[in-house]
């Protein structure tokens, strides 16, 4: 079998990048501006379950396209067919899979995942603001409190989810303002905001006069 040229892989969004794409990034094909950091334990589509789960890896991917839409930057479609304007340089994701026998893709999704520290380098300013940031929030620790919504001690756990995710929005509003950063260049560099990420039916999360508030409703 060979590619129809159908598109659909590249409708489904941009491939998470790994160290063997190193030298796609070092070709400036891509900016930051067009790439998304999914941080270890952010809820991410797993195409092992076939369901969204927290991840287990930090991974690095190329942005999807204009306003909602999940397709490739670099998906171009002429009629029936689709076609990649990269294609010689395209990421390794990309040259491996094959719809009709995932062998190939199944053997490198989330292994050797390129991180931020890999792409920024130790003499970063942001670095470490970043490392600090992964620290103090955490998506496993959230994710934790919110298990213990089951036992006894739910008005802790309440407040340790409304901690970190207060926090998280601290952290980026400081980093915002001190260096300036755009939108994207936040997503890049901070992940999407956590209170928008964290879901639970037990749980209704808010964004009010500048403070996030969790309530439980079981």
């Amino acid at each position: 079998m060979e590619c129809k040229r159908c598109g659909i892989c590249c409708e489904k969004g941009g491939p998470i990048l790994h160290h063997e794409d190193r030298s796609f990034l070092q070709k400036n094909l891509v900016s930051l501006d067009q790439l998304r950091v999914i941080r270890r334990g952010e809820s991410a589509f797993n195409p092992f379950t076939d369901r969204v789960e927290p991840a287990e890896v930090e991974m690095i991917k190329l942005a999807a396209g204009t306003g909602t839409s999940w397709e490739c930057p670099f998906h171009q479609k002429n009629g029936a067919l689709s076609g990649c304007t990269i294609h010689g340089d395209r990421p390794m994701e990309c040259r491996v899979l094959k719809c009709w026998d995932t062998r190939a893709i199944e053997a490198v999704v989330f292994k050797d995942c390129l991180t931020r520290s890999d792409l920024l380098g130790a003499d970063n300013l942001l670095l470490g603001e970043i490392l600090a940031h992964e620290e103090r929030c955490a998506y496993g620790a959230v994710w934790l409190s919110i298990e213990g919504l089951k036992g006894n001690s739910r008005g802790v756990c309440l407040a340790e989810i409304q901690a970190v995710l207060s926090e998280d929005m601290q952290i980026r509003a400081r980093l915002v303002a001190q260096y300036e950063l755009t939108l994207v260049q936040e997503l890049f560099y901070l992940g999407q905001l956590m209170f928008r990420v964290v879901k639970d039916s037990t749980l209704t999360i808010s964004f009010n006069n500048e403070e996030v508030q969790v309530r439980y409703t079981g």
